[in-house]
């Protein structure tokens, strides 16, 4: 298998982007109403999306291309993601549980998705206790996919 050391300056490139747009949106930056605030915008957006198919088309590389089973598969896709996303949600969690502008009626429900990673698939939870985790979300769903399509 070949590795592929180009595609890093790409992903953090792509890393970047999505990096300058949520801390401009956090510092104000991004409020407005102007067409260079929406380019910018767009960048974020852009970001994630090139990370999801940079991350498809790099599984489909690797696990063409050598004997797999689903699961060791299954294994190292958890081992390599879910640990630290782990992580953020303890550091998340108190933010989110004493934050007073969440909704405190959905809380137990919103943690309990979130665990598992499941929460951007219902709108209630999709955000809370580690924000940027619905795209782990996501991504599982495309590792359980994957299997079935490559």
């Amino acid at each position: 298998m070949k590795k592929l050391d180009s595609l890093t300056g790409v992903r953090g490139i792509l890393a970047a982007m999505v990096v300058l747009v949520h801390g401009m949106r956090r510092t104000g930056y991004l409020d407005g109403d102007y067409p260079f605030v929406d380019g910018i915008r767009s960048l974020g957006h852009f970001g994630v999306v090139g990370f999801f198919i940079l991350s498809g088309f790099i599984l489909s590389h690797v696990y063409r291309s050598k004997k797999w089973n689903v699961g060791d598969y299954v294994i190292n896709r958890f081992a390599r993601i879910y640990p630290l996303y782990l992580i953020g949600m303890v550091v998340a969690f108190p933010i989110d549980w004493l934050s007073p502008h969440y909704d405190t009626n959905n809380r137990l429900s919103a943690l309990a998705l979130s665990l598992p990673a499941l929460q951007s698939w219902f709108s209630f939870s999709n955000g809370r206790f580690n924000s940027p985790g619905w795209t782990i979300s996501v991504e599982f769903f495309f590792y359980a996919a994957f299997p079935l399509l490559l």
